[in-house]
């Protein structure tokens, strides 16, 4: 079995493909057996194999090297920069680095796994694999500078409301969410003034007033939440806003009072005259 650097060869045109392999004769009937069943890699192979027939194609070593992996992918590189072969689909030696989808290509991708659903089994896998697993702080950093200031586009925004419409948390899921994030989360005073600053004077739709209300009722504080409240709200200044409306509301209070006294007055007045 020879080791080294192969081509496949479109006589006619002579459009080539490059590869290396430990054991050239099976990659070759590798090749021919993934050709046939129209399975290959590399779709522009494939369709020139399709159309003209295997006869059309020649194979042959263009050098034997050791078997030691780096020293095969090193030579096979140099003979890709060389020949510059136009049925490999990737410039680098055994990596799809720097080849670039069509958008045909997305396109059928897209297709294929739309409406595709992720078994509960696979999602099992999925989970054990990534189990006790954490970014970096670079991959963290580098997530974050990718995502900074993309906007979410209002197709995708009501998409993702639809999907999320009525869907409520189990107990079980709560308290895993509650135990995860138990004093995980500290936002700084910076970031709290910036959400403060993105809410303020923003008006609540009347369909998310209803849903808030509708999601609440019937619900009760613990004495524990209403204490941390109460704790959270000592000694900060009332807004002249929240000042306003709390006496407005003691105001109608003190009215409705002094409405139900004459009320009850005017019915004994009316008694006393009747007697």
């Amino acid at each position: 079995m020879s080791s080294g650097v192969y081509v496949i060869e479109h006589v006619e045109s002579g459009k080539k493909y490059v590869g290396s392999s430990v054991y050239i004769e099976r990659r070759w009937q590798a090749h021919c057996w993934r050709l046939n069943a129209n399975q290959h890699e590399s779709k522009i192979l494939q369709c020139a194999w399709n159309r003209y027939g295997q006869d059309a194609f020649r194979f042959s070593i263009l050098e034997k090297v050791p078997s030691d992996k780096e020293q095969l992918l090193a030579r096979e590189q140099f003979f890709i920069d060389q020949l510059n072969p136009e049925y490999n689909i990737h410039p680098t030696a055994r990596s799809p680095l720097g080849s670039r989808l069509t958008s045909e290509h997305k396109a059928k991708i897209s297709g294929a796994l739309k409406g595709h659903s992720v078994s509960a089994e696979t999602r099992a896998k999925l989970s054990a694999a990534n189990l006790g697993k954490h970014l970096s702080e670079a991959a963290i950093a580098k997530r974050s500078a990718k995502m900074r200031g993309h906007l979410t586009s209002e197709e995708t925004r009501h998409k993702i409301s639809i999907a999320h419409t009525g869907m409520r948390h189990t107990e079980e899921t709560r308290k895993k969410l509650s135990l995860i994030n138990k004093g995980k989360h500290k936002l700084s005073e910076e970031h709290k003034a910036k959400l403060l600053a993105s809410h303020l004077g923003r008006p609540m739709s009347a369909k998310n007033k209803l849903a808030l209300l509708l999601a609440n009722k019937g619900r009760s504080l613990s004495a524990e939440h209403r204490a941390k409240l109460s704790a959270a709200k000592k000694g900060k200044p009332a807004s002249p806003k929240n000042v306003a409306a709390v006496a407005a509301a003691k105001r109608a209070k003190k009215e409705e009072l002094i409405k139900c006294q004459l009320a009850e007055m005017r019915q004994l007045s009316l008694s006393a005259t009747y007697t």
